[in-house]
């Protein structure tokens, strides 16, 4: 239970972080302070951003091996991105592409996270 409370809290983060800085840059976008280009590549460095900061804050916990707890996160992610994109009947190569970026992503945040632990 204490695993689930924890892997669920680190995704609601996630997705809370990535909902209100995707609202923003969507705010300047349409008022055409930021170009189309700026904002594809903005969304795709807010993902990266949220993902890693939170597997970061994951990894910091001393429940186990932080590329264990990034690895699970990671994949928790992609299963939800998986869902998604079957719903929509968007599942293509490009998918997978993307959900290993959020992968390496999130194991990489986890184990600089378990790393930073203070002593």
């Amino acid at each position: 239970m204490k695993y689930f409370k924890l892997f669920t809290k680190r995704i609601i983060y996630t997705l809370l972080l990535i909902f209100i800085l995707i609202f923003i840059i969507s705010t300047l976008y349409y008022k055409k302070i930021i170009s189309k280009e700026v904002f594809n590549y903005l969304k795709l460095i807010i993902l990266l951003f949220s993902i890693f900061i939170n597997s970061y804050l994951l990894g910091k916990n001393k429940i186990s091996k932080g590329y264990i707890k990034g690895l699970i996160l990671g994949l928790l992610l992609s299963l939800l991105v998986i869902i998604i994109s079957i719903i929509n009947n968007k599942l293509n190569i490009r998918l997978l592409l993307f959900n290993s970026i959020i992968l390496i992503d999130s194991v990489t945040g986890s184990i600089v996270g378990a790393n930073k632990i203070e002593k």
